[in-house]
């Protein structure tokens, strides 16, 4: 495999120029993006083992603040950006 040495390296170090690149190269290949109606032949679905409202909440607190964000909570989880989540609680009884 040979590597090609498309980007000065000035710019090699800097990410941001890595992402445009990599979106308009996307684009260019993606001439018109297309709607896709048809119904789903596959689902993946995350179960988030311990993910408790609390848990959740901390995460985007500390996401957050990490951000730089003032308070931490306006900051947003990336699952929370998927189209469609739910959310399950289960109780165990005992007698």
């Amino acid at each position: 495999m040979q590597l090609l040495n498309i980007f000065p390296l000035s710019m090699c170090t800097d990410r941001t120029n890595w992402y445009h690149e990599a979106q308009t190269a996307l684009w260019s290949k993606i001439k018109t993006p297309k709607r896709i109606e048809e119904k789903a032949k596959n689902v993946i679905f995350f179960l988030g083992d311990g993910m408790s409202l609390s848990t959740i909440t901390a995460a985007r607190i500390f996401k957050g603040q990490l951000e730089g964000l003032s308070f931490g909570e306006e900051a947003e989880l990336n699952f929370e950006k998927f189209p469609n989540i739910g959310i399950s609680k289960v109780y165990l009884q005992t007698n």
